[in-house]
Parts: structure tokens; C-alpha cells; sequence
């Protein structure tokens, strides 16, 4: 019941919440962390796409009455000030390798909060949580319980299909966020 625009913001940000917490890539550098930011970086691109699209078509641009996008904006504006104020520019911008807290992640963080506050209802919270416990989190659990049987029965078949050669995964379960503490984070939010 939605205009198409909004609805297809709401299913890319349902589709936003089912696979950030899944995607990894073994074969770059940062297997964890940097597919995570391209998908939420180039998700907030495209949300911001859609509102382009909505104002070309003098559709009614979204309403955000919560008061939310004062409180975003200035924290994107002092994280702006701070990555220009600071001694390296391009990690202000960026974040430093394997967090990628800088202003662009800031921005797109901005955009996906707004794109949610602005595209779902009251009512369409419980299908939005069901997407990003069940379908995301279920595909996190199942290789975190993969890793869990590696490490409990290390036998000469691993169930994991990828060989970790770090030693500091050895004897972890990280699921698919490559840090223990991030799959804790995640499943505390889940349960």
C-alpha cells in the first residue's frame, strides 16, 4: 500500500538488514570488514538515488517529522569538521584500516537511519526484525555453528570452507564478522 518509491527504499533496507551481517569475502585483504562498509556505503547511494528519483517526479519527498534528522546531521557535520580539522585527511574520510569509521561511513550510516525512519511504519517494524533475525541471522548462526564444531571436534575434515592460515582465528568462533566480540554484539541485539 506504499508509493513505489518508498516501497522500494523499505526493500532495500530490508534487503540492507539480511545481508550486512552476512556477506564476507575471503578473497580481499580485509575479508570482514570492507564488503560490510561497500554494502552499506553503496545501499546509501542508492536510497539517496531513490529520493532523487521521488523529487524528479515531484513525488512528495519524505516527511521526517521525528525530529531524527536534526540529531544526524549534526553528528555527520562535526564528523565533516573533524575529518578536515584532523592531521590525516584521508582517515578522516575513510577510518582507519579494518574499522572505516570516517565521514563517508558516517554519511551513509545517516542516509540508511533517515531512509528507515522515513520508509517503514509502526507496523512494518516486525517484518523488518523477522528479515534481519531469521534470514540474516540464521545464515550467521549456522557458520558460527560450523566454526563451533571445528574448534570442539578438530578432526581432519573441517566443516569451514575456508582455511584460515592467521593465527589469531585459530580457536575462535567469529561467525562471519571475523572478531568474537562483533558475533556477540550481533547475537545480543538478536536474542
Amino acid at each position: 500500500g506504499k508509493d513505489g518509491l518508498r516501497a522500494a527504499r523499505a526493500g532495500l533496507l530490508v534487503a540492507l538488514a539480511t545481508f550486512v551481517p552476512v556477506i564476507f569475502d575471503p578473497h580481499t585483504g580485509d575479508v570482514y570488514n570492507l564488503p560490510k562498509y561497500t554494502l552499506v556505503v553503496v545501499a546509501a547511494l542508492a536510497l539517496a538515488g531513490l529520493w532523487v528519483v521521488a523529487a524528479v517526479h515531484r513525488r512528495p519527498l519524505p516527511l521526517w517529522r521525528n525530529g531524527l534528522q536534526w540529531l544526524i546531521g549534526a553528528i555527520v557535520v562535526w564528523t565533516g569538521v573533524s575529518a578536515f580539522a584532523g592531521v590525516d585527511t584521508h582517515v578522516g574520510l575513510l577510518g582507519n584500516y579494518g574499522s572505516y569509521d570516517g565521514l563517508f561511513l558516517a554519511a551513509a550510516f545517516g542516509v540508511v537511519t533517515m531512509g528507515a525512519a522515513e520508509a517503514f511504519e509502526v507496523d512494518d517494524v516486525r517484518r523488518v526484525l523477522a528479515a534481519l533475525a531469521f534470514a540474516g541471522g540464521g545464515v550467521v548462526m549456522y557458520y558460527g555453528l560450523i566454526q563451533l564444531h571445528d574448534v570442539e571436534f578438530s578432526s581432519s575434515k573441517p566443516w569451514d570452507f575456508i582455511h584460515y592460515t592467521t593465527s589469531s582465528f585459530a580457536g575462535n568462533i567469529f561467525s562471519t564478522f571475523g572478531n568474537p566480540n562483533h558475533l556477540g554484539g550481533y547475537l545480543a541485539m538478536m536474542f
